[in-house]
């Protein structure tokens, strides 16, 4: 954990968010329990190093699109990621819903990688893209452009048209071990390809607009 947070503040970020994942991704998920004691720790963290650091949780969508931690949990967090890592088979009809359901959460902030592709895996799950795109510019929920070479996920296209629907954006490295902080210089280019401004990109704004972004939604 600290050496994220030192990778981070190295980087001359003025905050950063560390998301591990929920416990329904098995071994590499985490309790309510593990959660609350990685809050104690990023908290006194936060006194010795030069970066504010972000509490947070890359939560699974469950297949009917609720989540994998009760919104009493999700509560604790400063920023909630939820993402689709299972049930890949659903209709179009089914994924559509399960997306939109997510965005629809108050403690939902941001869709992770949200087409599901795996670059030279697996294409994409199928679903409404322009119906989830209303929902998250509706419901102030941003899509994210994840840096990690095996996403790259919303690409370059796709985030064009969403940026048509209003929709806010925050662009991450997805990174796993600080040598992966990088990869937010391929979640940049993507971004580019889009035609986005850093005025459409949640992250690039300072911390305190942020904040109010999550608290506008949670206020409903």
């Amino acid at each position: 954990l600290e050496a994220m947070v030192v990778a981070a503040a190295a980087r001359g970020y003025e905050y950063h968010s560390i998301s591990d994942h929920s416990p329904s991704r098995g071994r590499i998920g985490v309790a309510p329990e593990r959660m609350r004691e990685q809050r104690r720790l990023i908290e006194a963290l936060r006194e010795r190093h030069d970066v504010y650091t972000l509490c947070s949780s890359e939560v699974d969508i469950l297949p009917d699109g609720s989540l994998d931690y009760s919104n009493d949990v999700l509560a604790a967090f400063d920023i909630v990621v939820a993402s689709v890592h299972a049930a890949f088979d659903q209709t179009r009809e089914e994924m559509t819903a399960r997306l939109v359901r997510a965005c629809e959460n108050p403690y939902v902030n941001v869709i992770g990688h949200p087409t599901g592709r795996r670059l030279g895996e697996f294409d994409s799950y199928e679903f409404d893209y322009e119906a989830v795109f209303t929902a998250a510019a509706r419901t102030g929920t941003a899509l994210e452009i994840d840096g990690q070479t095996a996403r790259l996920d919303l690409s370059g296209t796709l985030a064009r048209h969403a940026a048509t629907f209003g929709v806010t954006f925050a662009l991450d490295s997805d990174a796993h071990r600080a040598e992966n902080l990088e990869n937010i210089e391929l979640a940049i280019g993507q971004a580019r390809r889009a035609g986005l401004t850093k005025e459409q990109v949640l992250n690039a704004k300072p911390l305190p607009e942020l904040l109010e972004f999550v608290r506008r939604k949670r206020a409903g």
